[in-house]
């Protein structure tokens, strides 16, 4: 009579206990910006992606007027205003330069190479 009680009790408790192992939460299956953000110290790098050339930060026209004569692929401007209207032009693309200062005067020589990109 003892074992008659005891099999409808152990089934009534494991299928309780089935049902609270395997019961399903309300979560969505993808993990919410609160889970995936990191913490307050961690540092984060994002690498640089593969980049073809550099880029400087250069104003050859921060010298004051008359103390720098300018070449522009090779020609010659005394006038900032004049070469810097020149670089301003659309499709300028500044392929390298030169900033030296001559020993025997005390004029600046800024030499600019560029070319000038068709879109």
């Amino acid at each position: 009579m003892r074992f008659r009680l005891c099999i409808p009790a152990l089934l009534v408790l494991s299928v309780s206990g089935s049902s609270l192992l395997f019961a399903q939460t309300n979560r969505n299956a993808f993990p919410d910006y609160k889970d995936i953000r990191p913490g307050h110290g961690e540092i984060v790098d994002h690498p640089a992606g593969r980049q073809s050339g550099y880029s400087i930060r250069f104003d050859p026209f921060s010298y004051p007027p008359d103390s720098v004569i300018y070449y522009l692929n090779g020609k010659r401007y005394r006038n900032a205003r004049k070469a810097k209207r020149k670089l301003g032009q659309k499709g300028v693309v500044i392929e390298g330069f030169s900033n030296k200062k001559q020993s025997g005067s005390a004029k600046r020589v800024i030499s600019i190479a560029y070319s000038v990109k068709s879109e």
